[in-house]
């Protein structure tokens, strides 16, 4: 019962970041100056619960950029150390370009990674690809 009214507590102290178009203009602003890359296009994805996450297909390629929606998740140093240990133990994951939970230009924080094709895991799911 202690475990659920922190949890509560936190869930509603914890203001949600709302997506805004001014988020895809901060986004190129940003990718563009730590990356040293052209944006060509940005695409949001339409799922995303705890983060607004892009596409950002840039003149070096494609990333992904999660703006996080939440001031207390994720947490970048276990989001970097996690990361480090896989790749570590070499299993096949995205790199983390940058993560950072500083407030500029996005309240809470925002990472980039590396972007894999392929298909969504919601996606597999649905079409009996992989299961919970």
């Amino acid at each position: 019962m202690q475990w659920r009214s922190r949890y509560t507590w936190a869930a509603m102290t914890n203001d949600v970041l709302k997506y805004t178009p001014k988020m895809d203009k901060d986004l190129v602003e940003i990718v563009e100056t730590l990356r040293k890359c052209k944006v060509i296009r940005i695409t949001k994805f339409a799922n995303g619960s705890m983060n607004h996450v892009f596409k950002v297909e840039t003149d070096r390629g494609a990333i992904v950029a999660r703006i996080f929606a939440k001031k207390d998740f994720p947490d970048c140093r276990k989001l970097l150390w996690i990361n480090k240990t896989l790749l570590k133990k070499n299993i096949d994951v995205p790199k983390i370009l940058y993560c950072s939970k500083g407030q500029t230009p996005f309240r809470y924080g925002f990472m980039l990674m590396e972007y894999v094709e392929g298909v969504s895991g919601w996606t597999a799911m649905r079409e009996g690809k992989i299961a919970l």
